[in-house]
């Protein structure tokens, strides 16, 4: 399922995403766009940032390079894309040049072995993300001082990092995270302080790399132990900010009239990029996008009690036609899972409205669309 990169205002959500099962063709341009401070697409008049990507045409995802720099020309990140996705190597830079950090994105989750800097350019930390982590837990392998002396070596040594913000908390919580690494697993006690008035938010106990327990003290939860609740290691390293927010094409409502919103997909990003849009080819797709489309589907999807109580579950995969004029029909469930579970996935796919019709060759035309819906134990 393909997903298009979404326009956004601050209140709106544009008809800016697709979904598809298959994309044939691609049609790259290279692209400028221009940021103000809070990486919301401006003006070039009210830029703090500029942005050079590639972006596929056929379906406006980010596709190849994207170098990212201040008005001054100064390299703020650079990374590859394939297909929307974060794809390859990336670089964050100080704004004396220096590399911040760098290391190897798959399919927007940081993998390998990534590298930490100060802005010095002295090797900070050595962190290791193994491969398909989808809980991003980590190991640092080496860790030194501003000076350059060891604090943990060959994955042994004490560690903290400052600016970890724990928004299950608090929206304004930012807090310095500290504990132990043993043979390059966590070890002891591991905490999150907060760094405005040193209070204890959360701690965690591990024996060697296993998860004991945690306390939470931030107000919102009690004392708890199972494994699914260890929050520490996901924390430090998911804050792509920029990045991530350069992503979702927010616009700035002061630059662009709010009727821009009521365009077409052609005539938006045209008017942000410059550049002279017309759709040759374009698959059939939800006209507010995957999330809207995962949420909405969630929001109305009942669980049959019965399936629930004997642990049935999996993927439901419905199928239907979308006509040129954006009209749906002949709705069938192509692979099930239990009646029940068929019958509440084919009910909520046809409660969805507002498709966009497939483009071939300039003209709107008939096309089939496959939805899975995911049914999951809690």
């Amino acid at each position: 399922m393909t997903i298009l990169s979404p326009i956004k205002s601050k209140n709106t959500l544009l008809l800016f995403f697709l979904i598809a099962i298959s994309i044939k063709s691609f049609s790259q341009q290279e692209v400028k766009l221009f940021y103000n401070a809070q990486w919301e697409i401006t003006n070039p008049e009210f830029a703090s940032y500029i942005r050079k990507a590639s972006y596929d045409l056929n379906n406006f995802k980010l596709d190849g390079k994207v170098i990212d720099s201040d008005t001054q020309g100064n390299i703020i990140g650079e990374g590859e894309y394939t297909k929307g996705k974060r794809n390859g190597y990336f670089k964050w830079y100080y704004k004396n040049g220096q590399v911040k950090k760098e290391g190897e994105i798959v399919n927007n989750r940081m993998t390998g072995t990534w590298r930490y800097y100060y802005w010095s350019g002295q090797l900070k930390q050595v962190i290791l993300i193994k491969k398909g982590n989808i809980n991003n837990n980590f190991v640092v392998t080496d860790f030194y001082d501003k000076s350059g002396e060891p604090l943990i070596s060959n994955g042994t040594g004490k560690w903290m990092v400052d600016s970890v913000k724990y928004n299950l908390f608090s929206h304004d919580c930012i807090c310095r995270l500290h504990g132990t690494f043993k043979d390059s697993v966590m070890h002891g006690t591991w905490k999150a302080v907060r760094i405005s008035d040193g209070k204890l938010i959360h701690s965690e106990q591990y024996r060697k790399g296993k998860y004991i327990s945690g306390i939470n003290n931030s107000g919102f939860s009690n004392d708890y132990g199972v494994p699914t609740s260890a929050l520490l290691p996901k924390s430090p390293f998911n804050n792509h900010s920029h990045f991530t927010k350069a992503e979702k094409f927010i616009l700035d409502e002061i630059a662009f009239p709010t009727t821009l919103v009521e365009n077409d997909v052609e005539t938006i990003f045209s008017t942000v990029t410059g550049v002279k849009v017309e759709i040759k080819n374009r698959p059939a797709g939800f006209k507010y996008g995957d999330y809207q489309l995962m949420s909405f589907i969630g929001q109305n999807l009942n669980y049959p009690i019965g399936a629930l109580s004997k642990g049935i579950s999996g993927k439901v995969y419905v199928s239907f036609t979308i006509d040129s004029n954006g009209q749906t029909k002949d709705y069938v469930v192509i692979r099930g899972v239990e009646e029940s579970l068929d019958k509440e996935a084919l009910r909520v796919v046809k409660l969805t409205k507002d498709w966009l019709p497939k483009i071939t060759n300039g003209e709107p035309v008939e096309s089939k669309l496959t939805i899975p819906v995911n049914f999951v134990r809690k």
